[in-house]
């Protein structure tokens, strides 16, 4: 195996630090945020928290979120292309109330789903109809990549959109660690959604009550030749990988729980998480799953479909995700904040399923489906309408539930607003152009791609979006997009008014070219760079002020 795999297919490992002129590349290691870092002795558990709820198999939206006003058509029998076999009836579908009042006439919850009810008579979840994207690829396993990777379906990327996300927040977190992972799969195997271009960012962690170190074996010299550079490679991953083992394992002793959990896989995953939240443990991401989704047959109960499979499987997401909720409601961090004030979470499927049911009361492979938000800012709100199921101008009822929302406009959301990640930035983790506006909720149905849709609750203050926005004496750069790179890329950054530099280097720390020199007026600027013709590879680009010196990697293709 190359060192490159080994590395990004390892959970976790430490970054291959690059050279400068003999030098360790350090990217931004004098930020405001390492500062802050440094100066309290703080971790970065005093930020914000993303949870993630991964549902393997496919949703049926249809009856996790009832369109009621729909039920005309989708009661009609399979033959004539509805689900009369396996519908919920509508008395028995749960109201989305806020103070009593119900606030969708035309929807309803599935029958299992008490606890998300309550969620939102609290205003602590939400929802999003009709989630996917264009051109649905219907295989359980490349469906997934897509949705991880945040690719369209007609392209294959190897990198996580987290991970991205991760190593552009965080390019230089690898070589001052806080000594704890950026990322944790609770299970076996760290998930693709945290694969950076260089190495996965994300802990696979199965008990953290123990401390699942590796035998190192590091007293013996290694050898000088290849072997022992690649020998102290490995011991060098071994450390970092007992390092962040050793952050879970005392984290989870120094955390608690507070309430009871309903005894399932979900739920004892969650706990696990709230508790590593409590023990003050920086993770900036989780993601957890549940099983079960595939629902090609009896996905309800024959006699009675308010009952069965799928009601009792959303009885266990809804419960667990609450008492998660209520467990971090019930904690305070040292400043005296709730935890809950710092967590937010989504859940997601790889697919929906068709309209109209089968004969084994199940359903098949289909297009979208609902997704849920959840946390103290959640906005109590659907986003999005019933889907329109039937086909006026073909008299018959559709196959698929319509595209609503691109499912990255709901990741770039919760990047932009929930961890301040600037669009420049996320432009570039999607290679897609997001809009940022201040009335987005007028034409966010358009299909395009947005990082301002209305996921959290009016009153909720984004964080700025950039360092350069508390302290802008001073240059800050931003990763450059797309990375990686194929012909040419953008450097973003942000000037004072001063003299910049920008030099890019290769991996043994030779000067390949420079790329802008001279005097820039304060306020952003982009200059491109030309990749055409240069050898695959990681290089890097140099920032360079009177006082001050960034950098930032790349990966040529």
């Amino acid at each position: 195996m190359k060192r490159r795999d080994f590395i990004r297919y390892t959970a976790p490992v430490a970054a291959v630090p690059l050279l400068l002129n003999g030098m360790p590349v350090q990217a931004l290691a004098n930020s405001s945020l390492l500062k802050a870092l440094a100066a309290r002795g703080a971790t970065l558990a005093d930020d914000r928290i993303l949870v993630i709820v991964q549902l393997f198999g496919g949703n049926d939206g249809v009856n996790t979120v009832l369109p009621i006003d729909q039920y005309a058509y989708l009661s009609l029998d399979n033959t004539q292309g509805g689900r009369s076999n396996i519908l919920i009836p509508e008395s028995k579908g749960l109201k989305l109330e806020l103070n009593g009042v119900d606030q969708y006439v035309g929807t309803r919850l599935s029958p299992g789903m008490t606890a998300f009810k309550r969620l939102f008579s609290e205003e602590k979840l939400g929802l999003i109809q009709g989630v996917g994207y264009k051109n649905p690829d219907f295989s359980h396993f490349r469906a997934t990549d897509i949705w991880l990777t945040g690719s369209d379906s007609n392209v294959v990327d190897t990198t996580g959109w987290a991970g991205r996300d991760l190593e552009t927040q965080y390019p230089n977190y690898y070589n001052n660690p806080y000594k704890g992972p950026l990322a944790i799969t609770i299970g076996s195997v760290s998930s693709p959604v945290f694969l950076g271009a260089d190495t996965n960012h994300g802990l696979a962690v199965q008990d953290p009550s123990k401390n699942n170190g590796y035998i190192t074996g590091n007293n013996d010299t290694a050898p000088n030749s290849f072997y022992g550079g690649e020998l102290e490679f490995v011991r060098g991953v071994i450390d970092q990988s007992n390092q962040f083992n050793s952050a879970v394992y005392t984290a989870h002793g120094k955390g608690k729980n507070v309430g009871a959990y309903p005894n399932s896989n979900l739920a004892n995953q969650l706990k696990s998480v709230a508790r590593l939240i409590s023990g003050g443990l920086g993770t900036k991401i989780y993601l957890v799953n549940a099983g079960g989704f595939d629902t090609h047959s009896n996905q309800h109960d024959t006699a009675d479909p308010s009952t069965g499979y799928h009601v009792n499987l959303w009885k266990s997401i809804a419960d667990a995700v609450a008492a998660f909720q209520d467990d971090l409601a019930a904690q305070t961090d040292l400043n005296g904040d709730t935890l809950d004030e710092k967590v937010f979470g989504f859940t997601f499927s790889e697919f929906g399923r068709t309209i109209k049911s089968n004969t084994t009361f199940g359903t098949d492979h289909g297009t979208t489906g609902p997704m849920f938000v959840f946390g103290k800012h959640a906005n109590a709100a659907m986003l999005g309408g019933n889907p329109q199921v039937y086909n006026q101008a073909g008299d018959y009822v559709e196959s698929d539930l319509p595209l609503q929302f691109d499912y990255r406009s709901i990741y770039a959301s919760i990047l932009h607003q929930w961890f301040a990640v600037p669009t420049t930035d996320i432009n570039g983790i999607f290679n897609k152009t997001f809009e940022d506006e201040n009335s987005v909720a007028q034409d966010m149905n358009d299909l395009g791609f947005h990082a301002n849709l209305p996921l959290f609750k009016t009153g909720f203050v984004p964080r700025s979006t950039s360092a350069v926005n508390q302290n802008a004496a001073v240059v800050a750069a931003r990763a450059n997009y797309p990375n990686p790179v194929s012909t040419e890329t953008t450097i973003p950054f942000t000037s004072a008014g001063e003299d910049i530099q920008i030099d890019v280097f290769n991996a043994n720390g030779q000067l390949i070219t420079n790329v802008a020199s001279g005097f820039y007026p304060q306020g952003n600027h982009e200059v491109k760079f030309v990749a055409e013709g240069l050898a695959k590879g990681v290089y890097v680009y140099k920032i360079r002020t009177k006082n001050r010196e960034l950098s930032n990697k790349m990966l040529v293709q």
